[in-house]
């Protein structure tokens, strides 16, 4: 049986994996930003500081940040976009030095890493996209209304409400 066009048009917005994908558009801009500060101190800290030891602890407290990133990164895409992530295979973890290559070698660092650094310009893109977007379309929608309400003058209206000092001449 053919479906009513409204009822197609309106079933994406009463779909659930519509608003996760929304969720996580919306929220790849603040993630993006704090994996990139955090990522960036981290590396910017750390790797002059080795110098005196110490760097080598903030280097590996900002691997074990990018690698809860990696993981949250994960669980978000699995559930708000029903995504098919392969499991994340943990290096396994030698004694002493055996253990640090391990974890550096492991391609899920790196690719996590990327994925972290792209997040954010990304993250910022998507979520300008998504507000132009609604404001467009609202508009648009609004439109009709607006015409129909007699509320043709609202251009005229806002413009005296502006200060002069804001006016072009």
């Amino acid at each position: 049986p053919q479906l009513p066009p409204v009822v197609v048009a309106l079933a994406p917005f009463l779909d659930l994996r519509t608003w996760g994908s929304v969720v996580y558009v919306w929220l790849g801009f603040p993630l993006g930003l704090a994996w990139f500060v955090g990522l960036v101190i981290g590396f910017a800290v750390g790797i002059p500081l080795t110098i005196l030891w110490i760097g080598f602890a903030v280097l590996a407290a900002t691997i074990a940040f990018a690698w809860m990133a990696e993981g949250l990164e994960r669980q978000l895409a699995i559930h708000l976009l029903g995504a098919a992530v392969p499991p994340r295979l943990a290096p396994s973890p030698g004694n002493g030095m055996a253990g640090v290559r391990a974890v550096l070698a492991s391609s899920a660092l790196w690719k996590g890493l990327l994925f972290l650094a792209l997040r954010f310009p990304l993250g910022l893109a998507g979520w300008v996209f998504s507000i132009v977007s609604l404001v467009v379309s609202t508009t648009f929608l609004l439109a009709p209304w607006v015409e129909l309400a007699g509320w043709e003058d609202v251009e005229r209206v806002a413009a005296t409400h502006v200060p002069d000092h804001h006016l072009c001449e």
